[in-house]
């Protein structure tokens, strides 16, 4: 059965698909598409364009809201565009304390009024792990249904097994996340920097 969903956030969509981000959002929306249901990729941001990867694009401040069966907001920057709806769900990096992480320690007040929002509106949350699962339970109690769903997680674990990699080759190991648009033309820059010292180096990605 067909049925409606805005994917919503607050990001341009002028934008080429290499960062992370774009490319979730995008993905994720044609895998619903997949299924039969309708998408929208929705935004403050459309930046004169209709569609992206294949799927419409509308602007937040023209959406029908009522229209859709379910919406879901990504990240919490993205909650000043997201509407009151029965069956809204926001994924989210991580969930701030008033105490930590320490890197949203300079727009930790904006962030924590974005998450008490979330906690009053939204009917189902994601997040990383089981961490910020337990932080937001502490924070806001069990309300939300909450769903743990790690980034760049393949459909099907590989059975545990010896080293993966050719035992040809000089490997080296990236262990971060790559989700930040500079990384991929860094670790590219590091791979031929490598290839130029020994032809056999390889770089692998462990991480999101």
């Amino acid at each position: 059965m067909e049925r409606p969903i805005a994917l919503v956030y607050a990001k341009s969509a002028a934008r080429e698909l290499t960062g992370m981000d774009l490319i979730r959002w995008t993905e994720l929306g044609k895998q619903f598409h997949e299924l039969g249901h309708e998408v929208h990729l929705v935004t403050n941001r459309p930046d004169g364009i209709e569609s992206l990867a294949g799927l419409p694009v509308f602007d937040c401040r023209e959406a029908n809201w009522d229209h859709y069966y379910a919406i879901k907001g990504s990240y919490q920057h993205s909650v000043p565009l997201l509407p009151e709806h029965p069956r809204l769900i926001v994924r989210m990096c991580r969930v701030a304390r008033p105490d930590e992480p320490d890197r949203d320690l300079s727009r930790r007040d904006e962030v924590l009024a974005h998450q008490k929002w979330i906690a009053n509106h939204a009917r189902f949350i994601a997040v990383n792990d089981p961490l910020n699962a337990s932080r937001w339970r502490e924070l806001y109690g069990d309300n939300q249904q909450i769903i743990i769903a790690p980034t760049g997680c393949p459909e099907v674990i590989p059975a545990p097994k010896q080293n993966p990699f050719p035992s040809e080759s000089r490997i080296a190991l990236f262990c971060g996340s790559v989700t930040a648009i500079r990384m991929v033309p860094f670790l590219n820059d590091v791979a031929r920097s490598l290839a130029a010292r020994d032809s056999e180096f390889e770089l692998h990605v462990l991480g999101r």
